[in-house]
């Protein structure tokens, strides 16, 4: 059984990506028509691609969290560092 009684279960992780993914595109693409910074999009990407894989991972085994939760702050980086970018 997942944390918290099922509420972190598999679902959250398919509804956290379906809402990070246009979000995420839109804000760094949007930054990079601005910055040109070519690497604040890669590390965004990367961040999205550890959540993706977080839907294959296995569960049971605590990968899933792994991969979701460094998705989520690699791609909280990304947008960190874009902002700053955005702003100079």
């Amino acid at each position: 059984m997942a944390i918290a009684g099922g509420m972190l279960g598999h679902e959250v992780h398919i509804i956290g990506l379906a809402l990070a993914l246009p979000l995420a595109f839109v804000a760094l693409w949007r930054g990079l028509r601005i910055h040109g910074q070519l690497g604040v999009l890669g590390l965004g990407v990367a961040g999205l691609g550890l959540m993706a894989a977080s839907l294959f991972a296995d569960h049971a085994a605590a990968q899933e969290i792994w991969f979701s939760v460094s998705g989520a702050v690699i791609l909280a980086g990304a947008h960190i560092w874009n902002l700053k970018a955005v702003r100079s």
